[in-house]
C-alpha cells in the first residue's frame, strides 16, 4: 500500500506521501514486532520496535494538517515530532532508564490522539479548501477526508488504550507474549490494515481523494499520444455503456469491464479520472442513480425497493447513500 501511494502522481502531493510513510511504518512496526517476539534477543528490532508508532502519531497528524491546508509544507520545525521516536529507541538500545520509556510512549500517543481529536472537532468543512470546486466532479470528497480523520482518531485512541493496558499488565509479571491486550491490539490493527486494502483493490470511493488527482492534472501535462489513447478507451466505454444492462444488470468491476475493452485496468482507470473527473466505481454509481431518477418519475407505482435492484444497487444503504450524495435527498424524497 505505501509502494502504491508513493507511486500517486497526485495534484497534493503532500498528504499522500505522508499517507504512504503512514502505512510504511505500519509495515516496519509489524515486522520489527515479529522479530522481537519469534527471535531470540535482536536489540536493533527490539529498539525498533516501540519507536514505529511514535513516528505513525506525528505523521498521522501532519497528514491531515496539510489535508486541511493546500499551502501546508514541511519545515525544520517539523523534525521535533521525532524526538519522542528518537528517545525512545537510544533508551531501548542502550537498556537504559527502561521505565521512562514507557512514559514517553504512552504520553506521546496521548498527546497525538488528543491533537487529532481537536482536529475531528472542527468538523468536515475544514477540508472544503482543498477538495471543494476542483475538477473531481464531486462535492463530497472533503467529507471523505473526515472519514479517515475519524478512523485514523480513533485508532490513536485504541493504540493509546491498548499499550496502557499491555504496560499494566507486564507490571503484574505477565510476560508480553501472554498479554491478552497485546493479541487484542494485533488483532484490531490486522482488522484495519485488512479492511483499508479491501477498499484499495475495489477502488471504493473511499480513497477518491487520493486519486482525485489524476483528474486535476492539465490535460496539457498529458503527453498526445497518451491523449489520443485515452480518448479511443472512453469512445469504446461509452459504446458498452449505451446499454443500461451493463451497468444495471451485470455491475462489472473496473477489471471486468477493462478486460473487456482490451486494456490494461490501471489506464482504463485512468482514462476515466481525466475524462469524468471521478473513479470508475464512482462514475459507474453515477449512471445507476441517474437510471433510477428516471425510474421513479416514469413508474410513480414501482416500490423503491424494485427500483434500487432494478437500477443496479444491492442493498439499500449503499442505494440511499449514492442517491443522496448526488441529488442531496433520498429516493422517496425525490418522488415525493
Amino acid at each position: 500500500m505505501a509502494t502504491h501511494l508513493f507511486w500517486q502522481r497526485a495534484y497534493y502531493q503532500l498528504p499522500i506521501k505522508l499517507l504512504a510513510y503512514c502505512f510504511l511504518t505500519l509495515g516496519l512496526h509489524a515486522m520489527f514486532l515479529s522479530l522481537t517476539v519469534s527471535a531470540s534477543i535482536i536489540n536493533l528490532s527490539a529498539a525498533l520496535q516501540p519507536a514505529m508508532p511514535l513516528l505513525f502519531a506525528p505523521l498521522s497528524y501532519l497528514l491531515f494538517q496539510s489535508a486541511r491546508n493546500p499551502n501546508f509544507q514541511l519545515r525544520s520545525i517539523h523534525l521535533f515530532n521525532l524526538i519522542p521516536a528518537i528517545i525512545v529507541f537510544v533508551l531501548m538500545l542502550t537498556k537504559q532508564l527502561m521505565m521512562l520509556v514507557d512514559f514517553v510512549v504512552l504520553s506521546t500517543l496521548f498527546i497525538y490522539a488528543a491533537l487529532l481529536s481537536y482536529l475531528a472537532m472542527q468538523g468536515s468543512k475544514q477540508f472544503e479548501l482543498c477538495y471543494q470546486g476542483n475538477s473531481s466532479g464531486s462535492d463530497s470528497l472533503h467529507k471523505t477526508v473526515y472519514l479517515w480523520l475519524l478512523v485514523f482518531t480513533g485508532y490513536a485512541w485504541f493504540s493509546f488504550l491498548s499499550d496502557t493496558l499491555i504496560f499494566l499488565e507486564v507490571r503484574t509479571g505477565k510476560a508480553t507474549i501472554e498479554s491478552i491486550a497485546l493479541l487484542s491490539t494485533i488483532t484490531f490493527k490486522l482488522v484495519i490494515i485488512s479492511w483499508t486494502m479491501f477498499f484499495a483493490l475495489q477502488k471504493s470511493h473511499h480513497f477518491d481523494w487520493m486519486y482525485v488527482a489524476l483528474a486535476a492534472i492539465n490535460e496539457k501535462d498529458i503527453a498526445p499520444e497518451i491523449a489520443e489513447h485515452y480518448e479511443q478507451i472512453i469512445s469504446s466505454f461509452e459504446e458498452q455503456i449505451k446499454d443500461h444492462t451493463a451497468y444495471t444488470q451485470e455491475v462489472l468491476s473496473l477489471k471486468t469491464m477493462a478486460d473487456r475493452l482490451g486494456v490494461p485496468a490501471r489506464r482504463f482507470s485512468n482514462a476515466i479520472n481525466n475524462q469524468y473527473g471521478e473513479s470508475y466505481s464512482k462514475y459507474m454509481n453515477r449512471l445507476r442513480v441517474k437510471y433510477a431518477e428516471k425510474l421513479l418519475r416514469d413508474n410513480p407505482d414501482l416500490s423503491i425497493t424494485a427500483v434500487m435492484y432494478d437500477s443496479g444497487f444491492r442493498t439499500k444503504s449503499s442505494f440511499n447513500r449514492e442517491f443522496k450524495a448526488i441529488n442531496g435527498v433520498s429516493p422517496t424524497t425525490f418522488r415525493q
